[in-house]
């Protein structure tokens, strides 16, 4: 059985992504938290909250996506 659940996102006019309530609860989010995306092949994009000791260890690294 497939768990896979859609939600449309509002997405404002200064780029502010703002998820539903519904995904908010269920996944135990609230505002402010980090959201990870990861974008898998098929175009499936995995959203994963980053805990804090994973943000505190990623601090000061270059992100590989600015290219240097």
């Amino acid at each position: 059985m497939d768990d896979r659940r859609i939600w449309a996102c509002e997405i404002d006019d200064e780029g502010v992504l703002t998820f539903p309530e519904e995904l908010m609860d269920l996944q135990g989010w609230k505002e402010g938290d980090e959201i990870n995306f990861d974008t898998l092949p098929d175009g499936t994009v995995i959203l994963t909250k980053v805990e804090i000791n994973e943000a505190k260890d990623n601090q000061g690294k270059p992100d590989p996506a600015d290219g240097d």
